[in-house]
């Protein structure tokens, strides 16, 4: 899981691609780092939720298909499932 968890935005956040995984790590997690990849035309997007909250103000809740309370629950329960990284 903490590989797994590490390996989420190590494609999309440094200069590693999906053949450096694969060699160093083998073809299954190569295939959960891809799983778990943004598609490449949302990387450089912006969608960064700082960023908008920081345009928008309360109103970037209304860019989301539901309530500030369930993209809370949805971020919070993430968090939970993937830990900081302090294990």
């Amino acid at each position: 899981m903490i590989l797994l968890s590490a390996g989420l935005d190590v494609v999309e956040d440094k200069d590693y691609t999906l053949s450096d995984i694969r060699d160093k790590f083998g073809d299954e997690v190569a295939a959960l780092v891809y799983g778990a990849s943004e598609p490449e035309e949302l990387i450089n997007a912006d969608r960064d939720i700082i960023r908008d909250y920081d345009r928008l103000g309360d109103g970037v809740w209304d860019i989301f298909n539901a309530s500030k309370d369930s993209v809370a629950w949805y971020y919070i329960s993430m968090l939970d499932a993937f830990g900081n990284g302090d294990e």
